[in-house]
């Protein structure tokens, strides 16, 4: 995952844990938790100064073929809020400085759902914004593999 000013930052890493609801035979209601974290990559301590934030997300998920129960495509549109976040940063004077950042989080995923044997699989490329005061952060090319325990052929 690469945050916007990737010149600033290194590459970052998170965790998520999603579940979800079939509303239909083609349809489902999905929720995440998740968090990440990237290190300033000019820091005088690795790992010491850069960003972090943990976020919850409801979604979308539609398959394009309109069926679970099959392999496909599928389009995940989420929205949610960021419950916590912090830059961590050095000043001129060489003072650590934390601004708590909360916001809007915005995602669109596209992804394939392969065929189900015990567990239903698939995987997302996805697109997040996180909406902060004053700030905007992007990352782009999520890919998730999931090996989901939600969905079982019936």
């Amino acid at each position: 995952m690469l945050p916007q000013n990737g010149i600033k930052y290194n590459f970052g890493f998170g965790a998520y844990v999603a579940g979800a609801i079939l509303l239909n035979e083609s349809d489902a209601a999905t929720i995440e938790i998740g968090t990440m974290v990237f290190s300033e990559k000019n820091a005088y301590y690795v790992g010491y100064y850069g960003v972090a934030y943990c976020l919850l997300k409801l979604g979308y998920m539609y398959t394009l073929n309109r069926s679970f129960d099959d392999a496909g495509f599928f389009v995940h549109p989420q929205l949610g809020y960021n419950l916590y976040g912090v830059e961590t940063h050095e000043d001129t004077s060489s003072n650590k400085i934390d601004i708590n950042m909360h916001g809007l989080v915005a995602s669109a995923g596209l992804g394939y759902l392969f065929r189900p044997a015990r567990y239903r699989s698939m995987i997302e490329l996805r697109a997040d914004n996180r909406y902060f005061k004053n700030k905007v952060l992007y990352n782009y090319g999520n890919t998730l593999y999931n090996g989901s325990f939600f969905w079982t052929k019936k």
